[in-house]
């Protein structure tokens, strides 16, 4: 079974024309959105196709492919292939480069090793063959070899710009998440029944941990006014606890509350520069070395429906001190911070670490696929609108050549269904694309849909 992205939510229009607007009076010498006046594409469009897009106002990039696009199978370091993993079995571990110098990563939990998944029942879609696994509440791969050196922090001077998108999929919804002490303990709770709060239907028991701990899922409680003193029962097992009355300190008894970070991104590794990181509830950047700068933030929910994969962007400008996430689709906001956080003496945003760095997942298979990163937030996606605030769904490419008038990627499909109208997307050097999409098959025809098999019953 393939297991298929599903959108919770709608780019908002108003905040993106916020975003925009505020990114171009803060650019110097910004210039209108880019367009697209040609799409050309190799053969056919599928999965792999070159594609040409022609235009204007795309902006000069640098380096023409992304730092890195990390399908984990094979890997595109700016735009050579890798294939690292490629012999890797299910459960391998991925192992840091102190470990293994041909790693992709410089850092990589030890305790909580993060490990190789090619399981079809796991894949976001039918050309997804492999991705990460990350199992319990502090499990994570940091600091990308190809932009840092071996131990990721020899990061190129001064890049501003930082892009990074992946995808996620877990098993219970951390947001709602909770460990407690069992106390007045009766019976045993049985892994993955559901439990009441006071006789009321309220949640599921998820297991109890190595520490002795019991976890469970409270959907719509994301603190513990509505929690604690409260009876809990197994509807199956009739087993029964009491929630604690007050937070867990050290190894005490009490009980731990909602609290994940999915990615965190650094400038400099000794507290110098700046430190930002998205948790389930905001995004946010500050100077780790003189707070008076002040803290960019942003508050967006970031509930994941569980064993639906879930799309996250993020996007930090250390030169304008401007801050962007999305989480399916739908933009968060803009934060601004003092540009003087980041670190001035060389070195460049990179991703510090990125999985699931909480205190409460204790049972959390939390899985990531396709990360993408990039030092400029210039990129391109293929989506299911032909404008971009009404888009859907779409998918990240992977550019290999760009100019101000013309870029070259290699067309990633994703779940995206070829049977419906498909359109092109360009993010400028301040990341804004174009608001009216271009018809992806407006030079060739998209595959059509299968015909329907007529059965005739005599």
């Amino acid at each position: 079974m393939i297991l298929h992205y599903a959108l919770l939510g709608r780019i908002n229009p108003l905040i993106f024309l916020f975003a925009a607007g505020s990114l171009s009076l803060i650019a110097t010498g910004a210039s209108a959105e880019p367009s697209i006046s040609g799409v050309q594409v190799s053969e056919e469009v599928r999965h792999g196709s070159a594609v040409t897009i022609s235009g204007k106002g795309f902006g000069h990039k640098p380096s023409p492919a992304p730092v890195f696009v990390d399908y984990v199978e094979e890997t595109y370091e700016y735009g050579k292939r890798i294939a690292v993993y490629s012999n890797f079995r299910d459960g391998d571990i991925i192992q840091p480069t102190s470990e293994n110098p041909e790693s992709l990563w410089g850092a990589a939990t030890s305790a909580l090793p993060v490990r190789y998944d090619n399981e079809g029942e796991n894949a976001r879609h039918k050309f997804d063959e492999a991705r990460y696994h990350f199992f319990g509440e502090n499990s994570w791969l940091g600091r990308p070899v190809v932009y840092g050196g071996p131990d990721g922090w020899s990061t190129p001077d001064n890049n501003p710009q930082i892009y990074v998108s992946w995808w996620v999929k877990v098993d219970y919804n951390s947001t709602y998440y909770w460990r407690i002490n069992p106390i007045e303990l009766n019976g045993q709770f049985r892994a993955g029944e559901p439990v009441t709060l006071d006789g009321a239907v309220a949640g599921d028991y998820v297991g109890k941990d190595d520490d002795g701990l019991l976890n469970f899922v409270f959907p719509g409680n994301i603190n513990s006014n509505r929690l604690t003193g409260k009876v809990i029962e197994g509807i199956e097992s009739k087993a029964s606890t009491v929630f604690p009355e007050s937070p867990r300190s050290g190894s005490g008894y009490g009980f731990e509350s909602p609290g994940t970070k999915y990615i965190r991104i650094w400038d400099e590794p000794n507290s110098k520069g700046i430190r930002s990181s998205l948790s389930m509830t905001d995004y946010y950047v500050s100077s780790a070395e003189n707070l008076s700068y002040g803290t960019g933030k942003i508050y967006q929910r970031r509930e994941m429906e569980p064993k639906i994969w879930h799309h996250f962007e993020v996007e930090i400008d250390t030169e304008r001190g401007l801050i962007r996430s999305w989480f399916n689709g739908e933009m968060g906001g803009v934060g601004e911070f003092d540009p003087r956080a980041a670190f001035e003496e060389g070195l460049s945003p990179t991703i510090a670490l990125i999985g699931n760095n909480g205190k409460q997942d204790k049972l959390q298979n939390l899985y990531v696929s396709e990360i993408y990163m990039d030092s400029s937030v210039q990129r391109v996606v293929v989506g299911d609108a032909p404008r971009y605030e009404n888009l859907f769904h779409y998918e990240v490419q992977r550019p290999i050549g760009w100019n101000s008038g013309q870029v070259e990627f290699v067309l990633n499909l994703g779940s995206l269904d070829t049977s419906s109208g498909l359109y092109v997307y360009v993010f400028d050097e301040n990341g804004v694309p174009n608001q009216e999409g271009f018809a992806l098959c407006a030079s060739v025809n998209c595959p059509s849909p299968p015909e329907p098999i007529k059965l005739q019953v005599n």
